[in-house]
């Protein structure tokens, strides 16, 4: 690999890099005091600490998600099984709000959108928030851990599109 091939824009260089990187695909959700529900598709998640449990998500600041996380203070991290690719393209980026929770599968028990058949969902009560660039960074204490498939099988994302584990090595 050539040094002059990462040069000129180490923004796109980085992109290109991250692509190569598998994530596992999340849906963030959070209500607002109005009970209005947000829903957005994340691979920007991770967990950050044990003690006190606590989960990282990142959110662009001009994404629509981001004012009910400053104002709700609770969010959930559904950690989506493979076969919710549609739940993840209706909560992505092009998609209309209104949308986002048409499709069946949708859990609202604990008070915040839960999505039946995740692998996991993680619900957080937020407790720090930091700005960089364009994206917050928001910390969340682990409040409850449901978990659901039996079969680890979760949904990834990798060089732009959806994919799953493969074999096991």
């Amino acid at each position: 690999m050539s040094q002059s091939q990462f040069e000129p824009d180490v923004g796109m260089s980085l992109k290109v890099a991250m692509r190569r990187m598998a994530s596992a695909v999340s849906i963030v959700t959070a209500v607002d005091a109005a009970g209005e529900r947000a829903a957005m598709t994340a691979t920007s998640v991770t967990s950050l600490t044990l003690d006190p449990p606590s989960m990282l998500v990142c959110i662009n600041r001009n994404a629509r998600i981001h004012r009910f996380l400053e104002a709700a203070g609770n969010f959930c991290i559904n950690i989506l099984a493979a076969d919710q690719i549609v739940h993840a393209q209706a909560c992505g980026g092009g998609s209309v709000p209104g949308e986002r929770f048409a499709i069946p599968g949708w859990d609202e028990k604990a008070g915040i959108p839960v999505l039946d058949g995740a692998q996991a969902a993680i619900l957080c009560r937020q407790k720090s928030q930091m700005t960089f660039g364009t994206h917050d960074i928001v910390i969340g204490e682990v409040m409850k851990v449901l978990i659901g498939n039996t079969d680890v099988d979760p949904l990834l994302y990798i060089d732009g599109s959806y994919a799953r584990v493969g074999e096991k090595i």
